[in-house]
């Protein structure tokens, strides 16, 4: 098992695009780690976000909705 990812592994691995995976990491939805030009990623930070995006952490509030 590899201890990290670089982009396209880490994309690959979420079935997601290389630019949804660095929006996600602006937003700090998905940690990195930067060793020098090269962005890689531990595959129990990618792990961690799957589990809060199944417990729904990340749907968006409806506009308008009591509070």
């Amino acid at each position: 098992m590899k201890l990290l990812l670089d982009t396209s592994e880490a994309a690959k691995a979420l079935s997601i695009s290389e630019a949804t995976l660095g929006r996600l990491v602006r937003e700090k939805k998905i940690r990195e780690i930067k060793q020098g030009t090269r962005c890689l990623y531990r595959p129990v930070d990618l792990e961690e976000f799957v589990e809060r995006l199944a417990a729904g952490e990340f749907q968006k509030k409806s506009e308008g909705a009591a509070a």
